[in-house]
C-alpha cells in the first residue's frame, strides 16, 4: 500500500500535490468541490465535535477491544490477509500479539488514559449513546444528507460493524445499538451501493 510523501495514511493526490492526514483531505476537498455547509454556525459546530470525537476517542474506546483485547484473532485475519502461509500463522501470531498489544496500549493511554476494561467499556456505551441520541429519527447525522461528520462516524463504527472478528464493542454495537447499525447500513448503502465488501 502506497503512502504519501510524507508517508502518512490516508493520503489523496489531487491535482498532482499529496494531501495527508483526513482532517486536511476532508478540508481541501470541502474548498474543491465547494460543498456548502451545514445549515447553521452551531450545527458545524458539533459536526467539528462529532467529527472530532470519534476520530480520537471512539477509535481508541473501540482499539481497546478490537486490538488490545482481542489481538491473537485480530492479527490471525491480518497474517491471513497478507497471504502468509497457514502453516506460520500459529507460530508468528504470538510474537507479533506481543508488540502489536504493547503499541496499542501506550497509544490507547497516551489518548485517553490507562484503565479498567470495565471503564473502557462505560467510555465505549457514552460515545455509542451521544452518536445514537444526535441521529435520534433523522436517516443520517444532520438530516436526510450525508456529512463529512457522518463519513468519520461511519469509517470507525465501520471498522468494528464489519470487520470479520468479535470484540466486546461490536456485541455492543450489534446488540444495544440496533439503530446505529442500520445507520451504518444506509450510510454504506448511499455511498457505496454494490461495490461494498465487508472481506
Amino acid at each position: 500500500m502506497s503512502r504519501s510523501e510524507y508517508g502518512l495514511l490516508p493520503f489523496i493526490e489531487l491535482n498532482g500535490e499529496h494531501i495527508a492526514d483526513s482532517q486536511i483531505i476532508i478540508n481541501r476537498l470541502i474548498e474543491h468541490f465547494n460543498v456548502k455547509p451545514l445549515s447553521s454556525p452551531r450545527d458545524e459546530a458539533v459536526a467539528r465535535a462529532v467529527d472530532r470525537m470519534a476520530d480520537t476517542h471512539t477509535f481508541l474506546v473501540q482499539y481497546q477491544f478490537k486490538l488490545v483485547e482481542n489481538t491473537d484473532e485480530f492479527l490471525n485475519l491480518i497474517l491471513r490477509d497478507m497471504g502468509c502461509p497457514s502453516a506460520l500463522v500459529p507460530l508468528l501470531t504470538p510474537v507479533a500479539s506481543f508488540f502489536m498489544r504493547g503499541k496499542a496500549m501506550k497509544r490507547i493511554a497516551a489518548g485517553i488514559g490507562m484503565m479498567s476494561s470495565e471503564n473502557y467499556r462505560e467510555l465505549l456505551k457514552k460515545d455509542y449513546d451521544a452518536f445514537q441520541s444526535l441521529l435520534g429519527e433523522q436517516k443520517f447525522l444532520f438530516g436526510d444528507h450525508i456529512t463529512a461528520a457522518d463519513c468519520t462516524v461511519f469509517g470507525q463504527l465501520a471498522t468494528t460493524l464489519y470487520i470479520p472478528t468479535g470484540s466486546h464493542a461490536k456485541d455492543v454495537l450489534k446488540d444495544q445499538y440496533p439503530a446505529l447499525v442500520e445507520y451504518c447500513n444506509r450510510v454504506r448503502d448511499t455511498v457505496f451501493g454494490k461495490d461494498f465488501t465487508s472481506e
